[in-house]
């Protein structure tokens, strides 16, 4: 692997594909969604998380967190980053999540 580079892996039915690719592009690679994905269980938000998330989607489910993983889960989910946060999109729905500690910050009504 080269310095300049990052490599990226991707399921492909039963088989994982790793692929070097360019920094650059691995920001905003649609293969670089998976990051996110395959660390799915790091996902967390905070007390304070919990009750911004319910009053901005207007929630009345216990469990604020294991609702927006399915929702990132979900493969029409639209999941990109930019600078430190991923922003994943679904159901007029967006969900904010730091790229570093997998925190979700916040969720809005598009």
């Amino acid at each position: 692997m080269y310095e300049d580079h990052l490599t990226v892996e991707r399921n492909m039915g039963q088989t994982a594909v790793r692929t070097d690719v360019p920094l650059e592009h691995a920001k905003t690679c649609p293969e670089n969604q998976d990051l996110l994905l395959s660390n799915i269980d790091k996902v967390h938000t905070t007390e304070m998380g919990i009750d911004r998330i319910k009053k901005n989607l207007k929630l009345d489910t216990e469990d604020v967190v294991e609702y927006c993983k399915k929702k990132i889960l979900d493969p029409e989910c639209n999941i990109y980053k930019q600078g430190k946060n991923w922003y994943c999109e679904i159901d007029n729905i967006r969900i904010t999540v730091n790229s570093y500690s997998y925190t979700i910050i916040t969720a809005h009504m598009k």
